[in-house]
């Protein structure tokens, strides 16, 4: 997941990383606090957090689709579907 998620361009600074953390946890309802300083440190956390929530892989994916496209979050689903 990690590595899909690198993927995407809202997660490549940490303005985009606090951005999807915010929404994310809206979506989830709890809060996500990030450092935003490491990139792969931020995406772990984005990623546990989604998978130890009931819901929440659903979650980051509608996160993905509001903030990507259409497009863009089907290439991702696909990218986590082993």
């Amino acid at each position: 997941m990690i590595d899909a998620l690198s993927t995407l361009d809202c997660l490549a600074d940490a303005p985009g990383r606090l951005q999807f953390a915010a929404l994310l946890g809206d979506v989830l309802g709890r809060p996500i606090d990030l450092r935003g300083v490491r990139l792969r440190e931020d995406l772990v956390v984005l990623s546990r957090i989604a998978l130890d929530t009931d819901g929440g892989e659903q979650a980051l994916l509608d996160v993905v689709r509001i903030l990507e496209g259409a497009v863009i979050s089907a290439e991702f689903e696909r990218l986590l579907v082993p």
